[in-house]
């Protein structure tokens, strides 16, 4: 008897640049032979924004047979195979990628953070928040992940509320992110029932470009 491999839609999401270091780590997972894999790198000039390429990355998989989708941004390079991942066989797992928040009104917080949360109460301000999670070891259930590399099941794509909602952010009126789409995605999965995770073991490397002076200031006012 011949097993069917599982078939897996590896996307890269990008502004018409791809990191070389995203390259390389892409070669080592497309040479993977545990899995029949689809390579979609979708036309930047097509596309307004990140949410629409996201949008279209996830119609393009439920058109065909694929069983799990793994996105790669252009700037999130996996230190390791995310295609391991697999065969823990849950709804969503994130490979934890660094990111730098840092906001002048708020220097208590550390201005570097991987990217998976937990959603929290704040009663003084009586709203939920998003923090990072905590341990970070290993397989992690959270809230919320940063969706710079992810892994999801074809049973999410496929729930229909999950389908007919766009993906979207949301901004403050003077323009700056309230809510990014990562986070409003995951809040969604969980209003369905589906369970999201990140693992610690999986990280990624993350290529952005900062001021060095503001990267200063962050870390005088986190350390004082």
């Amino acid at each position: 008897m011949v097993l069917m491999k599982k078939k897996v839609l590896i996307a890269l999401p990008n502004q018409g640049w791809i990191h070389a270091s995203v390259v390389m780590s892409l070669v080592r997972i497309m040479n993977d032979p545990r899995y029949d894999k689809v390579l979609l790198v979708p036309p930047p000039n097509r596309f307004t924004s990140i949410e629409a390429t996201r949008q279209y990355i996830h119609h393009y998989f439920l058109e065909d047979k694929f069983d799990y989708l793994l996105s790669i941004d252009d700037d999130n390079a996996p230190l390791k195979n995310p295609l391991d991942l697999i065969e823990f066989d849950k709804d969503l797992i994130g490979c934890v990628t660094p990111t730098w928040y840092y906001a002048k009104d708020t220097p208590i917080e550390n201005p570097i953070r991987l990217n998976a949360y937990d959603r929290i109460e704040n009663k003084e301000l009586k709203k939920f928040q998003f923090i990072e999670h905590t341990p970070k070891k290993g397989l992690q259930k959270v809230d919320a992940i940063g969706m710079g590399c992810y892994l999801l099941a074809r049973r999410v794509l496929e729930d229909e509320m999950v389908q007919n909602t766009p993906i979207h952010s949301i901004s403050r009126d003077d323009g700056r992110t309230f809510k990014g789409e990562d986070i409003l995605f995951c809040e969604l999965l969980t209003s369905r029932g589906f369970e999201i995770y990140a693992h610690y073991d999986y990280p990624c490397m993350h290529y952005k470009e900062i001021d060095l002076v503001d990267i200063r200031e962050g870390f005088e006012k986190y350390y004082k």
